[in-house]
């Protein structure tokens, strides 16, 4: 789980691996592949829902601009097939089990990998409860309180987060009491 930008050693061992792979779906309208993506009210791709009403999440495709609905990816009730991509060398790793260069020939595997995967991408988590909890973490944001919304972006997108020096920092940065200094520590009792 990446924490903050800049200060995560996850940020930072994949950042050191020879490739970064994220799970690429092929759109049924264009036949493009791309990743599952967040999105944003500023992009016109990734997931996007009717504010207040989670149940029309849907997933626009960055090439083409249609849709896709959870059910359309989890048709027969499996996940969409598709590959792992690697950002820095285009290598891919797809259902035939054989990494492959760009030109589609086979070749060796990155020595070392860092893999991205999201909660979306699960067949047990639905789109809507996604959403669900990305409204309630927005809410929690709105009133001043970034650890809802540090946590979603952390653990549901799988990225690492920004916040502001203000922002309430999550119980696994407070310091850890020496044994002598647990009687007088607030969290140990």
């Amino acid at each position: 789980m990446p924490l903050l930008k800049g200060l995560c050693h996850i940020e930072d061992a994949a950042n050191e691996a020879e490739g970064f792979v994220r799970f690429h779906i092929e759109c049924p309208h264009c036949g493009a592949d791309h990743p599952l993506m967040w999105g944003g009210k500023d992009k016109r791709y990734g997931f996007k829902w009717d504010r207040g009403h989670p149940q029309t999440v849907h997933h626009v495709c960055p090439h083409c601009h249609e849709s896709i609905t959870q059910a359309d990816y989890l048709r027969g009730g499996m996940p969409q097939q598709g590959g792992w991509v690697c950002e820095s060398t285009g290598k891919r790793y797809g259902t035939d089990r054989t990494w492959r260069d760009s030109a589609g020939t086979p070749c060796r595997p990155p020595r070392s990998l860092a893999v991205h995967v999201r909660t979306a991408y699960s067949p047990q988590r639905a789109w809507s409860h996604i959403v669900e909890e990305f409204e309630n973490d927005l809410k929690a944001l709105e009133k001043g309180d970034a650890g809802p919304m540090q946590l979603f972006v952390n653990e549901t997108l799988g990225e690492h987060g920004s916040w502001p020096a203000s922002a309430p920092t999550s119980t696994c940065c407070r310091p850890v009491p020496s044994p002598t200094s647990c009687r007088r520590c607030p969290w140990a009792a």
